[in-house]
């Protein structure tokens, strides 16, 4: 791992932080086109931020930028989630929240369940934010052997995951829309992203709801 570390140092030295991203993407890209490259990092600092914008301005093919969210020491709070969105919001390209992970310390399992429900919601609430990645989805040989998870050890659930499967698949998942066109055969919903399928007595069709905001899909009936 120390020969791992002198080498990629030698190279950022050698080429510049910059120039050794740009290569990088670059070798990334051509192996894979259609891949998504994201510029990922654990610092919240301004030398983070500088170095997206630096190579943002280079014109470096960035997708996505990339905030792991490890709070083994404390809880950020809604406060700190909510800026950190608008700070790299200003960037210019969607957030990927790479390695989330909140505690369940000792008798405070709630306290977890809480707290992920908070920065969560935080979260999916910022236009910015595109994905959210949990780290370790059970204690079992969680990293550091943290209380990471959303199961124990034994593989039974916390709250946390009670949580998180009401807000996925209740709070934030359209109902079932039952519902007839207008006069002039049009049909007005709200709804979250993603795949939708409509279905009549006897015919069905699908679209999907993406990006966010106002849209619009005609359906021709035969």
């Amino acid at each position: 791992m120390a020969d791992a570390k002198n080498a990629i140092g030698n190279l950022c030295r050698s080429l510049s932080r910059r120039e050794l991203i740009r290569q990088t993407f670059a070798a990334a890209r051509a192996a894979n086109p259609k891949t998504s490259l994201i510029l990922n990092e654990f610092s919240l600092s301004e030398k983070f931020h500088h170095l997206v914008r630096e190579c943002l301005d280079a014109g470096i093919p960035i997708d996505a930028i990339g905030i792991q969210s490890h709070m083994h020491s404390r809880y950020w709070g809604a406060k700190t989630a909510w800026d950190a969105c608008e700070q790299y919001a200003r960037l210019g390209k969607p957030l990927h929240f790479t390695e989330t992970t909140i505690l369940s310390k000792p008798g405070a399992e709630q306290d977890q369940a809480r707290q992920i429900e908070e920065f969560y919601r935080v979260l999916f609430s910022h236009p910015s934010v595109e994905a959210i990645t949990w780290w370790d989805f059970s204690d079992f040989k969680a990293w550091r052997n943290a209380s990471a998870g959303l199961l124990r050890k034994d593989m039974t659930p916390k709250p946390a995951y009670d949580v998180l499967l009401r807000l996925i698949k209740k709070d934030w998942w359209t109902a079932e829309i039952k519902t007839g066109t207008d006069v002039n055969g049009k049909v007005t919903i709200r709804g979250f992203l993603g795949d939708y399928r409509i279905e009549c007595s006897y015919w069905q069709a699908a679209f999907t709801l993406d990006p966010a905001g106002k849209a619009a899909t005609t359906i021709q009936v035969r």
